[in-house]
């Protein structure tokens, strides 16, 4: 009888002792303030997926079989895993540290992804808003070389470019990714032609006139202008886009704010 009455006891304070984890998280969500808390994703200690909104399940295309499945993979989000891990390592913070420290802004198509992430006893709350820019280009979680080639073909007969394609950076060298227009040079050395020099340079070059440029490589012999824009990843160049015209002086500064831009969109698929 003593040890079924001991056993009750236990159980109640476990019973307890999770009401109270419990009131911990929501108070943290309280703490969330002027969030939108339609996007909401619950993840363990490990990182792992405990519950997830409808809001955050249409957002990142995720389905209702999220338990168990990592963040990172969840959400296809450096940003967000980083962010859930801080949040741990922080440890429970009180409603204001949640609001004065844990508060990020992710870049995503060159606005503002609000998101908060509050520590408890069993994992991390992430909660996200300011969504609607990223729900309108489409799900966060994207096929990359997909919505590069789409992004290639937009620029390509929306703007009626010469060429319009994207080098990935591989050990020392460009090659060639998803493009447009005339065949291409498939991999060039770093440092060397206007690629090269972009990865080298890590910013965008314009060029009047390539054929004024120092070591200029001819891919097409119709291409008269150049500009290419560096990607990041780390803040190391991991892509360059490249757009050639067959024009003399076609390329300005507005072209290089709104195609660096592009590059940013890029950078967070």
């Amino acid at each position: 009888m003593e040890r079924l009455r001991r056993e009750q006891i236990r159980l109640a304070a476990d019973r307890d002792a999770g009401r109270q984890q419990a009131a911990q998280a929501e108070m943290r969500l309280a703490a969330l303030g002027d969030a939108v808390l339609e996007v909401i994703i619950t993840v363990d200690r490990d990182l792992r997926v405990i519950d997830a909104t409808p809001g955050a399940k249409e957002l990142f295309d995720i389905g209702d079989d999220v338990s168990g499945r990592s963040l990172i993979e969840v959400t296809r989000s450096s940003e967000l895993d980083q962010l859930a891990a801080d949040a741990l390592a922080a440890g429970p913070a009180s409603p204001q540290a949640v609001r004065d420290e844990l508060d990020r802004l992710i870049a995503v198509a060159g606005r503002p992804l609000r998101s908060r992430a509050a520590a408890f006893g069993g994992g991390v709350v992430l909660a996200l808003s300011d969504v609607s820019e990223l729900q309108r280009l489409g799900r966060a979680r994207r096929d990359f070389i997909a919505n590069i080639s789409n992004i290639m073909g937009a620029l390509k007969y929306g703007m009626n470019f010469l060429w319009v394609g994207i080098y990935f950076v591989k050990q020392n060298e460009l090659v060639l990714g998803p493009f447009q227009g005339p065949v291409a040079c498939t991999r060039i050395a770093f440092g060397k032609g206007v690629c090269g020099t972009t990865w080298k340079e890590k910013k965008t070059i314009i060029v009047n006139d390539v054929e004024k440029f120092p070591g200029h490589i001819v891919c097409s012999s119709d291409s008269k202008s150049e500009i290419v824009i560096p990607c990041f990843k780390q803040e190391e160049v991991f892509a360059v886009l490249d757009v050639d015209s067959d024009k003399l002086n076609d390329f300005d500064e507005t072209d290089k704010q709104y195609l660096e831009k592009i590059a940013l969109i890029i950078e967070t698929l």
